[in-house]
């Protein structure tokens, strides 16, 4: 389930994901909102695709909020790729019992005697951006990479020439 919170009053893109072992926020993430990072020994947490990735620094007590709710979340520090934050099992342990749903997708449950429902949004459209923004993202370390993709429109049919072999003389050679 994919949906946009906030931390500290800015928009953070956060995943609730089951497979992994910890809490996370992308460490660029967490300089950009100055968040309080505390070292720690390292110490191995379980990613969604099964591998690990080592945790050295940890914020304790983050205010997430989203869909008008505040949580007071523990997150790790790390590398993690194409989202802000990732709320896994950890979190999902601290509410009443959970109602999923895939299809729609949402998961619903008790919080503060709350009823809620988180609602998954969709992320697929693309969105313009300036050359200012692009410029802003590299200087912050948001970039990891570009991707153009061009396509130009050539009117139908495609006509193909008439390739015609050329004129050979074969020989055979008997001895």
């Amino acid at each position: 389930l994919k949906f946009v919170g906030q931390i500290n009053g800015t928009p953070v893109t956060i995943l609730i994901d089951t497979g992994n072992s910890h809490n996370m926020i992308q460490p660029r993430i967490a300089h950009h909102l100055q968040l309080q990072a505390t070292p720690t020994n390292p110490f191995k947490v379980i990613i969604g695709n099964g591998a690990h990735i080592l945790c050295k620094q940890y914020c304790l007590a983050i205010l997430i909020s989203f869909q008008h709710h505040t949580f007071v979340v523990p997150l790790c520090l790390l590398p993690i790729e194409g989202i802000d934050v990732v709320l896994n099992t950890t979190w999902l342990r601290t509410l009443d019992t959970i109602q999923a749903n895939v299809l729609v997708p949402t998961f619903t449950f008790s919080h503060d005697a709350q009823l809620v429902t988180l609602k998954g949004e969709s992320f697929m459209t693309p969105q313009p951006t300036t050359f200012h923004q692009i410029c802003q993202l590299m200087h912050q370390g948001f970039v990891t990479s570009f991707h153009l993709l061009s396509m130009d429109l050539t009117p139908y049919p495609i006509t193909f020439p008439i390739l015609t072999p050329p004129n050979l003389t074969i020989r055979f050679i008997f001895t």
